[in-house]
């Protein structure tokens, strides 16, 4: 190339093509579909393989830099006790995770790998993420969020950061609801540290692991959204009786059928509804009366416990909701039996993920899943018009952050759905009734200690007292002293 030829060190060396500009941390990079004048846009120029050699890039005029700026490869130099770019970047796993990554691309999300092996981890770890991350599971949208919003949680705010500037602009509960799953994201996803660690500064080469992770997650909410589906008719007799209950019937589902459009009404527009259905939901359909995330539908409510003009009295507390949360985690037949009774068949999802309570984030995921099966749209999509599926399950998520309710609450889940008080197997239970029992006899037996010692002593008293029998009792007393 002409011109002027600068040799950078390996201090200055950077991770990826020479630009003038400042370095860009990870959660200041772009979108991955916006246009960048560094990279000129998905569109304007192919994107390099994410396992190039990363020792010696040289830069060329398309990418916009200036072309007396090379990069020279300091292998060219022997001798001088530096080491190479490549020895100060490289990850002692980096191989290792090349090769996982290579298998992720390969691999089918839908089919289940051999047991024990790498690619059978991270498929297990898919499937289960929306348990914890509701179902519409955007593994790499948390990466490219989540660093900013522990920095911006952190009080390291920047108006230059690109990214805790627009994390900035979210809601608190958007914030937080985010950041903690972007914090589970880890606990959830073997060797996620390792990759980021490895790829610190080229996160799109993490595409294959976060694409494997997001499919085997889309999949399992599939099966789920099916199971839900197939027993609707048993769920909620009056849709099998209105014939709404099949698959080929969700589009007479929501709005349009007023048994549907009832248990989708916001809780507080009950009243309105009861008193002209049919206007009610031709006001939705016509997008005159609109539904969103924040707008708490009937189906979460026990109406037997609800209160008119109050929003807290029957939260959470539906028969509907429980057993739907029966149907996805402890098996449909468990849905119409008692609680915590063991249904023949397979294990269930709670057994094989050892889950012995119920959570927030469980009756959020199995919540946002009901109100996709109740409405009308024929294929699974995070928004129904104004209603947007991630912020309910963040509201929902939200809501559980009042402890005291939450407490409550879910201790009638826990005794609804297996069977045992909060927190509290039902062997501990019954081990803490019996410690109970045997502490009540100790306390009275230690009473009848004491007591016995209070008559010891004021025998002892009386006796002194007596003026024949003082000498003994001195007398003893004194052969006792000696």
């Amino acid at each position: 190339m002409p011109g002027v030829h600068a040799k950078v060190t390996n201090s200055q060396r950077p991770r990826g093509p020479v630009s003038t500009q400042a370095p860009v941390s990870r959660s200041q990079k772009r979108p991955r579909n916006a246009e960048s004048p560094e990279r000129g846009g998905r569109s304007a120029q192919k994107k390099a393989h994410p396992h190039s050699d990363m020792r010696a890039r040289y830069v060329s005029p398309e990418h916009g830099q200036d072309d007396n700026i090379e990069v020279i490869d300091d292998r060219e130099e022997e001798g001088d006790g530096s080491s190479t770019a490549a020895e100060e970047c490289a990850h002692p796993m980096k191989p290792k995770l090349e090769s996982l990554l290579g298998l992720l691309a390969s691999a089918n999300p839908k089919r289940k790998p051999a047991d024990n092996t790498p690619l059978s981890v991270y498929h297990k770890a898919g499937r289960r993420l929306q348990h914890e991350l509701g179902p519409n599971v955007a593994t790499m949208w948390l990466l490219r969020f989540g660093p900013g919003l522990a920095e911006l949680a952190a009080g390291l705010e920047d108006d230059c950061n690109e990214v805790i500037s627009t994390v900035s602009q979210w809601s608190g509960r958007k914030q937080k609801v985010t950041l903690e799953s972007y914090e589970l994201l880890f606990k959830k996803v073997p060797g996620l540290r390792n990759f980021l660690d490895a790829y610190d500064e080229e996160i799109e080469s993490l595409e294959a692991l976060t694409g494997y992770l997001d499919a085997c997650a889309k999949a399992a909410r599939g099966d789920e959204v099916g199971t839900l589906r197939d027993k609707l008719g048993d769920l909620v007799p009056a849709l099998r009786v209105n014939e709404l209950h099949g698959r080929s019937n969700k589009c007479l589902r929501g709005f349009v059928s007023i048994v549907t459009g009832r248990m989708l009404c916001p809780q507080s527009k009950l009243g309105v509804f009861d008193a002209d259905p049919l206007k009610f939901c031709e006001k939705v359909r016509h997008g005159e009366q609109e539904i969103r995330a924040t707008n708490l539908p009937a189906f979460l409510y026990d109406q037997k416990l609800a209160v008119q003009g109050k929003l807290e009295p029957g939260l959470m507390r539906s028969e509907f909701l429980l057993k739907c949360h029966k149907c996805v985690y402890t098996g449909p037949a468990s849905a119409m039996g008692e609680a915590g009774r063991k249904a023949a068949g397979k294990p269930s999802r709670a057994k094989q993920m050892k889950l012995a309570s119920v959570t927030a984030r469980s009756i959020a995921h199995v919540a946002t899943m009901v109100r996709f099966i109740l409405n009308d749209q024929a294929e699974w999509s995070r928004t129904d018009g104004n209603f947007d599926g991630q912020e309910f399950f963040e509201v929902i998520v939200q809501i559980f952050s009042k402890e005291r309710w939450a407490a409550d609450t879910l201790a009638w889940w826990d005794k609804q759905v297996y069977g045992v008080a909060a927190n509290k197997s039902r062997g501990t239970a019954d081990a803490d009734d019996a410690e109970a029992d045997i502490n009540a006899l100790m306390a009275e037996l230690d009473g009848d200690e004491f007591r016995a010692e209070d008559e010891t002593l004021s025998v002892f008293l009386w006796l002194c007292s007596r003026p024949k029998a003082t000498c003994f009792w001195r007398l003893n007393w004194n052969d006792c002293d000696a």
